[in-house]
């Protein structure tokens, strides 16, 4: 399962579950890396912002159909666009998560 994580949420050991590109699409770092103190800067310098991990969170409960139904609600207020790629996908995803930790 993956994971979509700001950089500031970055551990070393972290394994990369997509390759990191940049936004002219050129990879920069591959799938299956784990991830060393040393990349953090690296990957501010680049102006990377989030990062898909590999996660082990499968053991999570699943998510009640009302309150995801009111996280889309509240998320629908904020965001008036709908993402056109990658990037964007991922901002609406960590928005969700973030709406649905505080309903929880």
């Amino acid at each position: 399962m993956n994971k979509t994580i700001l950089l500031d949420d970055f551990e070393e050991g972290m394994e990369l579950a997509v390759p990191l590109k940049n936004k002219f699409g050129q990879v920069l770092l591959g799938a299956n890396v784990k991830l060393e103190k040393k990349h953090k800067n690296l990957f501010r310098t680049w102006g990377i912002e989030t990062l898909v991990i590999v996660s082990d969170d499968e053991g999570e409960e699943p998510i009640d159909e009302s309150l995801m139904a009111e996280a889309e609600t509240i998320l629908a207020k904020k965001i008036y666009w709908t993402p056109k790629n990658k990037f964007e996908e991922n901002l609406i995803q960590m928005g969700m998560d973030n709406i649905l930790d505080k309903l929880r």
